[in-house]
């Protein structure tokens, strides 16, 4: 997924060719509180010291 966002491809038909399950946006934040809905998705990777990568998905629906 977090290479899927570094090439800006969140799109459904990107993901499912790659083996991704994709649902309807609800169902996959069923698990957050109402309020939290809105916060967005930061995911960070430190691969060394001169390397790292970090994506923010942000809900648009």
């Amino acid at each position: 997924m977090t290479s899927a966002a570094s090439q800006d491809k969140l799109d459904n038909e990107f993901l499912v060719s790659r083996g991704i399950r994709v649902t309807e946006p609800q169902l996959m934040r069923s698990g957050f509180d109402a309020e939290q809905i809105s916060k967005d998705i930061s995911i960070s990777f430190v691969l060394s010291d001169q390397l790292d990568f970090s994506v923010i998905l942000q809900n648009n629906n």
